[in-house]
Parts: structure tokens; sequence; C-alpha cells
């Protein structure tokens, strides 16, 4: 009979699970992950259909040319998140968050998200 998982192990790994199916397939919150040159390294189809371009278009390119007013690169560049800013893209508003990724205390990239304000109007009406 295998040893049950520590209550800690249980919870990372449904951390790790809910993390990935927020990230990866919910339909309201774009997601975007840059390195520390900014360079996207990962983007969610929500991120992809908001910018009406192709992951080929994306992956690999600067974010300052894919989103030039995001403040992605800020949180990179100070190492302090940047919090529910409002941001932009083809007419629809959202609220975004950049947040640092660090390894060994170092900047490693960054990790976006932005919840777009028109599925708040949807629900109230």
């Amino acid at each position: 009979m295998e040893k049950p998982l520590e209550r800690g192990e249980v919870i990372n790994v449904n951390i790790k699970r809910l993390i990935a199916e927020v990230i990866e397939k919910n339909p309201h919150i774009a997601a975007i992950i840059v390195d520390q040159d900014g360079i996207v390294r990962f983007i969610n189809d929500t991120y992809l259909k908001a910018l009406k371009m192709s992951s080929d278009q994306v992956i690999g390119q600067d974010i300052r040319k894919i989103t030039p007013y995001s403040r992605t690169t800020k949180a990179i560049e100070t190492g302090q998140p940047q919090l529910a800013y409002n941001w932009s893209v083809h007419g629809r508003q959202g609220v975004a968050c950049s947040v640092p990724l660090f390894e060994n205390d170092k900047v490693i990239g960054a990790f976006a998200y932005s919840i777009f304000l028109d599925i708040w109007d949807k629900k109230l009406r």
C-alpha cells in the first residue's frame, strides 16, 4: 500500500492543476508570460483572441511591440508587481496585473493577466 500524500503535497498538486486550468482554459482571463527581456514565452487563447493574432505572430516577440501600454516590462525592471491597472486592446477594456517572476532572488520574467470588463457587463444584464 502506498503512503498517502502529506497535506501540503495534495494542496500543491491541486494548486498547480487549478492554475493551469485558469490560465489555459478560462475564456475571460487573458494571460501571458515573458522572459527577463520582455520576450513572449507563453500566451493563452483568450489573449490571442483579444489581440486578433496567432501564437506564431506573438511567441518570441517583444511584448512592447504586441501591447505597447502593458506594464509588464515595468514589473520586470522594478521587481515590483503592477496591480489593478486599466488595460485595453481593440476596444475591450480590462483590469490587468503584471507580476515579476523570480529565481534565486533574480527577476527572470513576468506573468501578466487581465480580466476583461465586458464580462461584468454581460453578467449584470
